[in-house]
């Protein structure tokens, strides 16, 4: 990026005014930078996190926008907003809380400002830059340029005593002229350009891992096999990482996985703004968990050894707590005289059941 020196005359509010909103636009690029490295994030994360730059004040580093404001900068839909600002939080890339705002009349909002930013980072090496131009003999040398050597006759400036004069090019490749513990300039200008595509365009970080080690049938189990298969979009992704997150999983952590994926498909088509996201993160966040369909417990007479403890007592002392008015289907099993009651006969001889209920399970009165 080339810097350009303005010679704009300003009055010392007005340069300080425009410092703390440079501060601010760098606070905003460090956080969205880092975003972008971060494997984690999908698309959807990045249009948040620059539609809350795009409002952040640049007097208190804090943006206070609705979930609907941030919708309608990003084109995404209201619920998509808040599940994606939820999981910002949980990143640390976002910090929020209720407070007052003195620029909405006072009223109690959400307020949002960037958390996962390296702070101490940034100023040991802006330190470090300072001590660097501090030691610097000239300008030249801050900018990795050659000193310029003094033609024949004309006037050097003083050195001071028992320093040697400098030779060649060892002044200039002392300090680069990018600065300490920075990268070097790539000489594109449009180098923040490019930042907002990456951005906004449809590409995400999964796809720099497209790369899959040719694999035969044989490697891969076969209920991962199903499970790949029945996943809405394997286009760009690797199976070979997608099967390391698999191993990583119980049996019942795959079995609701696997019975998360009607749910999910029908999820990935129904939102429009929602890109299938890699069969890996799937599974190594644990996303099957929001679309699995709730598990049943098995019930306590489902199996054959708690039932066969069953004294007459213990079903007298249940029916009379489950049975008042009708027969409890999920505490005392299917109703008596139907397929799969656990009820042993001679316990509803006992316990005269056949009068006490009719055939739908109803107490008689």
């Amino acid at each position: 990026m080339t810097t350009t020196i303005i010679n704009k005359p300003m009055t010392l509010a007005e340069a300080a005014e425009a410092n703390l909103k440079t501060g601010v636009l760098l606070l905003c690029k460090e956080a969205l930078v880092t975003a972008i490295q971060d494997r984690r994030l999908e698309r959807g994360h990045l249009r948040v996190l620059a539609a809350i730059a795009n409002f952040m004040s640049s007097r208190t580093a804090k943006a206070w926008p609705g979930r609907a404001a941030v919708a309608a900068v990003t084109g995404m839909n209201v619920k998509t907003v808040s599940n994606t600002l939820l999981e910002l939080r949980n990143f640390r890339y976002l910090l929020a809380e209720r407070e007052a705002v003195e620029e909405a009349n006072n009223r109690c909002l959400t307020v949002y400002t960037f958390g996962n930013i390296d702070h101490e980072t940034i100023r040991r090496e802006i330190t470090a830059f300072v001590e660097t131009v501090r030691k610097a003999r000239s300008p030249e040398q801050l900018r990795g340029e050659p000193e310029k050597v003094p033609a024949h006759g004309e006037l050097q400036s003083p050195r001071p005593r028992g320093q040697s004069p400098p030779t060649g090019n060892s002044a200039a490749s002392e300090v680069p002229a990018h600065g300490v513990g920075k990268s070097p300039p790539t000489g594109d200008s449009n180098s923040e350009k490019e930042l907002e595509e990456s951005i906004w365009s449809e590409a995400s970080s999964d796809d720099a891992n497209t790369t899959e080690l040719p694999k035969g049938k044989s490697d891969y189990s076969a209920d991962f096999e199903t499970f790949w298969k029945a996943y809405p979009d394997t286009r760009n992704n690797s199976k070979q990482e997608a099967f390391k997150q698999w191993k990583t999983l119980t049996k019942t952590d795959r079995a609701t996985a696997m019975g998360s994926m009607a749910a999910f498909a029908r999820y990935c088509r129904e939102t429009k703004d929602y890109r299938c996201l890699h069969a890996e993160r799937y599974l190594k966040y644990r996303r099957w968990e929001a679309h699995a369909a709730p598990v049943t417990p098995p019930r306590w007479w489902q199996s054959a050894d708690n039932v066969r403890f069953m004294t007459v007592e213990r079903w007298r002392a249940g029916i009379e707590k489950y049975g008042r008015d009708f027969w409890d289907q999920d505490q005392l099993g299917p109703i008596p005289g139907t397929p799969g009651c656990v009820v042993p006969m001679k316990f509803m001889e006992q316990l005269r059941i056949a009068e006490l209920f009719d055939h739908r399970g109803m107490r008689r009165k």
